[in-house]
């Protein structure tokens, strides 16, 4: 994908993957979206169990906001946050806070700041739109740590799913242009279901496994309290950000202008989902022995 689309929308200059933009609305939807997210983990979103960790790593840190709260959570730790584009000046940088600029799978174990075993905590959240060698990363996540040393990967199953948890998404004709086009990248949208198999391949012990209901549209939240601010951000921001992305992100997949237009206006409509609405949101920790 280019620097600079037609609609100035800015991407990640960089010959990775990801999929999205880095420009600066891009930075307010990430920044409202881990807002939302922190309370539908109660404000907890840190799972593994970590004692007196000395070097932790948020890849794919965007905005910088979780590698924030690792800093002042371990203000004793050193912190680094790793982006494929320069972290925006929106939160106020910790002393122990390092901002790199890169691709991790090109870092590991190569880069002085980023040799094998040398981590004690590794987090990721939302990488799903950018990877396309998932048991190759987990494996250079494992390689990172240092004995006893954990992992936490935050990933969806990009499907949506009714009350009862029945998928109701595949009828939907732009999901599967989406799916289509992006498995032609390599990019795998349902990510988060295999986190724990590729953790346990890699060789995690202790794996674990948290799933969270990311409501959209009408929800009822005596069904989903604690997903009320993430069914919020949904209803209100992220489908309609997610409907101008539709065009760049099947580019190439022969549609035309007008069918193009038809996924979007179908995806707005889909999108705003009955009662229970939800996509399933994957939470996996696991030690390095």
């Amino acid at each position: 994908m280019s620097a600079t689309s037609e609609r100035n929308t800015t991407y990640h200059g960089t010959d990775a993957a990801y999929v999205l933009p880095n420009d600066t609305p891009e930075h307010v939807r990430l920044e409202h979206q881990s807002i939302a997210l922190n309370k539908m983990m109660h404000d907890t979103p840190f799972h593994a169990l970590l004692k007196e960790p000395k070097r932790l790593l948020d890849i794919g840190c965007g905005t910088g906001a979780m590698t924030v709260q690792l800093a002042h959570a371990y203000p004793e730790a050193k912190v680094y946050g790793l982006d494929l584009s320069p972290v925006p000046p929106i939160h106020a940088k910790p002393e122990n806070v390092e901002y790199v600029v890169g691709n991790f799978r090109d870092l590991a174990g190569k880069a002085a700041d980023f040799q094998w075993g040398s981590f004690d905590y590794v987090f990721h959240r939302l990488l799903f739109f950018g990877m396309t060698d998932w048991p190759g990363y987990v494996s250079d996540v494992h390689s990172s740590l240092a004995s006893g040393g954990w992992a936490e990967m935050h990933d969806p199953n990009f499907r949506w799913y009714n009350a009862q948890d029945e998928e109701v998404s595949t009828s939907w004709k732009w999901h599967g242009a989406l799916h289509s086009a992006l498995s032609a990248k390599g990019i795998d949208l349902d990510a988060g279901a295999g986190l724990e198999d590729w953790m346990r391949g890699a060789g995690f012990e202790y794996v674990s496994v948290r799933e969270y209901k990311w409501t959209f549209g009408e929800a009822v939240w005596d069904l989903y309290p604690d997903s009320e601010a993430a069914g919020v951000f949904s209803t209100r921001e992220l489908r309609f950000n997610l409907v101008p992305m539709l065009e760049a992100l099947v580019e190439g997949s022969g549609y035309s202008g007008e069918e193009v237009r038809e996924m979007q206006r179908e995806m707005v409509a889909t999108l705003d989902m009955p009662v229970g609405g939800h996509v399933k949101y994957f939470v996996v920790t696991g030690r390095k022995a």
